[in-house]
């Protein structure tokens, strides 16, 4: 269960920064590209929080 913790919170992280670059390169679609990065970013935090009471869950 942690190491399954684990990777979840990593994949959570890298979220934000692919959100970055996919919109510096024009490839997230829609008029407002901002938005969604912010879909992305909170779909990251969650991910992230997730996988943090996965780990902490396989830790007891």
């Amino acid at each position: 269960m942690r190491a399954i913790g684990k990777l979840t919170q990593f994949a959570g992280l890298a979220f934000l920064p692919i959100g970055v670059v996919m919109e510096l390169t024009g490839a997230l679609p829609g008029e407002r590209p901002v938005a969604g990065l912010l879909i992305m970013m909170v779909f990251g935090f969650c991910l992230f929080y997730a996988g943090r009471y996965v780990e902490g869950f396989g830790g007891q």
